[in-house]
């Protein structure tokens, strides 16, 4: 109880299945707090969020799910609306480990907002991010290596847009003392009113003849349009 009024919360959290592969938690919590703003009048903060989180604790295929949600909501003391947030959090992450050859990672990160400040400000966007890498060991002796990563990132709203942009390198170990590599990557970004495309393409080498004399030697070439 305060001086304006009753205030309530509650914070409640829970753990399943700990001692198994697939432990979970869940939580709801719930907080509330008067703000004194400089030649304004006071406002009544409530922030209300709630989620979980599920893992699945494999050898070969780890993953991980983290979803939750949050509002918070000002209201003046006559009851007025003043100020609203609302967030929606999705957060997933994997890898696969299918022979000793290959290794795959998946990130993926989803966020929706919607903001309500009456008479001045109203927003809605969503985000979305992911990122995928692949690592190839092409012999066994680990000389020959393959990368490949993918990321795409896109959001909508008064600020749209969207990026991906893919990466391959190829990294040749010949001998101890002779290294080459190969690398191409694709950029594509795009806007409202604009659009471009970028390849760009690069080949190097490094010898080390002694430890004191490295040598290295680099060629690429790019083309953008737009």
């Amino acid at each position: 109880e305060s001086n304006y009024g009753i205030l309530y919360a509650y914070n409640l959290h829970a753990d399943l299945l700990r001692s198994t592969d697939f432990p979970s938690s869940y939580y709801a919590r719930r907080s509330e707090n008067y703000i004194n703003r400089s030649f304004q009048p006071i406002v009544k903060n409530i922030v209300t969020d709630y989620g979980a989180t599920l893992n699945y604790q494999s050898p070969t295929i780890p993953t991980f799910l983290n979803v939750y949600h949050t509002d918070t909501q000002q209201t003046q003391l006559d009851g007025s609306p003043d100020f609203k947030l609302s967030e929606d959090h999705v957060e997933f992450q994997t890898s696969w480990d299918p022979n000793d050859h290959h290794h795959l990672d998946l990130n993926y990160q989803y966020v929706a907002v919607g903001q309500e400040n009456p008479g001045s400000f109203l927003q809605n966007y969503e985000t979305q991010n992911l990122a995928a890498n692949h690592i190839w060991q092409i012999d066994s002796a680990g000389r020959y290596t393959l990368s490949q990563n993918l990321n795409y990132s896109s959001q909508t709203g008064s600020f749209s847009f969207d990026h991906l942009r893919l990466n391959e390198l190829l990294r040749l170990r010949h001998s101890d003392t002779f290294e080459t590599a190969l690398n191409y990557s694709y950029d594509q970004q795009q806007y409202a009113t604009s659009i471009s495309n970028s390849h760009q393409a690069t080949a190097s080498f490094t010898h080390r003849l002694f430890e004191s004399l490295t040598t290295t030697g680099q060629l690429g070439a790019s083309i953008t349009s737009s």
